[in-house]
């Protein structure tokens, strides 16, 4: 099952320092 996360840029600075997001699991 994969998830996909939508942020906004304004609302997220680093994905890769979020622990909530993954680089995997995760698209812009």
């Amino acid at each position: 099952m994969t998830k996909i996360i939508y942020v906004d840029p304004n609302k997220c600075i680093g994905c890769n320092t979020c622990p909530l997001l993954n680089p995997e699991t995760f698209e812009i």
